[in-house]
């Protein structure tokens, strides 16, 4: 079975301002060139590109980034480890919704449409908004690209009014 296009469980006039706005974090570490893979494909994502941010962060600041990283923002993180480069991502994300993927994956067309709508759901039911209900890689096992956990999704929706 394929990947379904979903639409956002929200109403066409109210579609514009009430997409909640995502931070996708891309930690990395020498790994410029399947980072620029991970980059074309979040460029290539149906959730509108004008309510989503891509911050990476270089958690090897030695390593000086490829030419042309453009529609991102790139951090440094000199703290070895991914969780401090996530830490360092997320002390700059200004979205409702924080979405963490690894520089060494390519996420989905519809990872983040998918993510936000299960959120949105969840949110509108008043079912618990948890870490591991929205597991991109425990949810959508046919989009993991390796064997591991490559993606998640979190969510509180920080502002309100998002029904």
């Amino acid at each position: 079975t394929g990947v379904q296009t979903c639409a956002l469980p929200i109403s066409a006039p109210d579609m514009a301002s009430n997409f909640p706005r995502v931070s996708v974090i891309v930690p990395t570490y020498k790994s410029w060139n399947t980072l620029l893979q991970c980059i074309e494909a979040l460029e290539r994502q149906s959730y509108p590109s004008e309510f989503f941010e891509i911050i990476v962060v270089n958690n090897h600041p030695e390593d000086a980034p490829p030419a042309g990283l453009q529609k991102i923002s790139l951090l440094a993180e000199a703290v070895p480890g991914s969780y401090a480069a996530r830490n360092k991502g997320l002390s700059k994300a200004t979205g409702d919704i924080i979405a963490f993927t690894d520089a060494n994956c390519i996420p989905d067309k519809y990872w983040l449409e998918e993510g936000v709508e299960a959120i949105v759901e969840k949110k509108r039911t008043g079912s618990p908004v948890t870490s591991e209900s929205h597991s991109w890689a425990n949810n959508y096992p046919q989009l993991k690209p390796t064997k591991r956990p490559c993606h998640s999704i979190r969510g509180d929706l920080r502002t309100t009014g998002y029904r």
